[in-house]
């Protein structure tokens, strides 16, 4: 059994995230890679969101939040519970908060100190762990043109250095950049954006290597009111995964490559507004996954019916995004056809002001590197207290459960389980309007069928956050 403590996560300045997602492929689970790497779990900040508008943020994106049947690598324990907050919400957030105004442009400086925490095994291995201590620095800005009465033109530049102790050749430059046209009209709704970006994350919720991970990304949805209540909207997106290998040796390196891929998805459907905190969406999309190492071909393409509903009322919160997916292998490609069920969903209920509880779950198809299967299927659900302390101060507790199922050949099934639970809580209190303190910590606890090689993984987290809000948009 091995076991993880992060002493300090996370200080963020001026709309910084301090919260880490995960995009990147997946673990193994024989006992031959598991001599080479640990079982376990890095953390992934996660705070209350109740006073995202005051200046708290809970996290700033959650790879649980996205939309249709774009795939999520990597669920933070507890994530699950945080209500979204809708894309223009955020960006009228950012842009409130951008200090400088050079006649029509907006400017918001970008300054963080983040990912600054203690390993005490930096490579996951069984044989000689090393330990170190690495920080991220980064210094930007964002910048917001108004181009009409509503159309907003936003960009980004976001450089960051890793530091690394004593595995100096793990240093180096990372960051973010990029840009979007946002336009919110009286029947349309435009969101077109573009971006790149190099960070250091974690691997998957098994392989617990922090790893440069590179995505070339782009997006598009659009949404035309057609009457009062009947909309139809359009959406795709593309993402380019790679590995930065900075630094890393041993045999991971050419693991994580393997599954470097690109991932297109394109579709739409009709949204039923049937009054103004209830909606239902139905739609469709098709999917195409290219694997560029043939070594390793886990392509795939097919299609998903989609089912989306969002409620939200004095006492009631309620989201669910479902899709049916039904994913064949391309020619010469290792894919084990699935065809299943994937999404997410969440219900709260306010008694009163302070409290809310959330019941949340989601299901989703995770590729890995465990070579006997190309994926596996992460499935948990939980409960979620959360209690505001006046505009100060805010608390979050969760439990949670959930299974990992690694698929085989279509002659051998299922090929293995690993069972999680996990509970833990975040405290967050705001210094003055711009200025909040976060305080976070879960244990997980995972037992695996594969052999000995439970894990148990306790994570401690600490964040400084100026400015307000949720309002990374990019």
């Amino acid at each position: 059994m091995t076991w993880t403590t992060v002493w300090l996560h996370g200080m963020t300045l001026p709309n910084g995230r301090g919260t880490q997602r995960s995009s990147a492929a997946n673990p193994a689970g024989s006992a031959q890679r598991s001599a080479r790497v640990v079982r376990r779990r890095l953390p992934v900040s996660m705070t209350a969101d109740c006073m995202r508008r005051a200046g708290v943020v809970a996290m700033a994106v959650l790879t649980a939040a996205t939309a249709g049947a774009q795939f999520v690598q990597y669920t933070a324990p507890g994530s699950l519970a945080v209500e979204q907050v809708p894309l223009k919400e955020r960006l009228e957030a950012a842009m409130k908060e951008a200090r400088y105004h050079l006649g029509p442009v907006r400017v918001g400086p970008w300054v963080a100190l983040k990912d600054f925490g203690y390993l005490n095994n930096a490579y996951g291995s069984v044989v000689n762990p090393q330990s170190d201590i690495t920080a991220t620095v980064g210094v930007g800005a964002q910048a917001y043109v108004p181009v009409g009465p509503k159309v907003i033109v936003g960009l980004y530049a976001l450089p960051e250095y890793v530091w690394w102790r004593d595995l100096t050749a793990r240093r180096g430059w990372n960051g973010r950049g990029g840009a979007g046209v946002f336009g919110y009209f009286n029947r349309m709704t435009l969101e077109l954006q573009g971006g790149y970006s190099r960070e250091q994350q974690y691997v998957s919720s098994e392989v617990t290597v922090p790893i440069n991970l590179e995505d070339q990304k782009a997006s598009a949805l659009v949404e035309l009111r057609v009457t009062g209540r009947l909309s139809l909207f359009g959406r795709g997106g593309v993402d380019r995964w790679r590995y930065n290998l900075r630094g890393l040796t041993g045999p991971l390196g050419p693991e994580l490559t393997a599954i470097e891929r690109n991932e297109q998805r394109a579709g739409g459907g009709v949204r039923l507004h049937l009054s103004d905190d209830l909606s239902v969406g139905v739609g469709a999309e098709s999917l195409n996954n290219d694997f560029i190492h043939p070594e390793h071909d886990l392509s795939s393409s097919g299609t998903a019916p989609l089912l989306e509903l969002t409620m939200k009322r004095a006492h009631v919160r309620a989201s669910v995004s479902v899709a049916r997916l039904d994913l064949k292998p391309k020619a010469g490609s290792s894919f084990v056809k699935y065809t299943g069920t994937m999404g997410q969903f969440q219900l709260g209920w306010r008694p009163h002001s302070r409290l809310e509880l959330v019941w949340y779950g989601a299901r989703n198809l995770v590729y890995s590197v465990y070579t006997p299967s190309p994926y596996f299927i992460d499935e948990r659900t939980g409960l979620s207290a959360e209690m505001p302390f006046g505009w100060r101060s805010s608390a979050r507790v969760f439990a949670e459960a959930g299974r990992d199922t690694y698929v085989g050949a279509p002659a051998t099934g299922s090929v293995g389980t690993e069972d999680l639970k996990a509970w833990g809580g975040a405290f967050s209190y705001k210094l003055s309007e711009l200025v909040a303190v976060v305080l976070s910590g879960s244990r997980t606890d995972y037992t695996t069928r594969f052999g000995p090689f439970d894990t148990s993984v306790t994570q401690v987290q600490a964040t400084l956050q100026f400015s307000g809000g949720a309002s990374a948009w990019w």
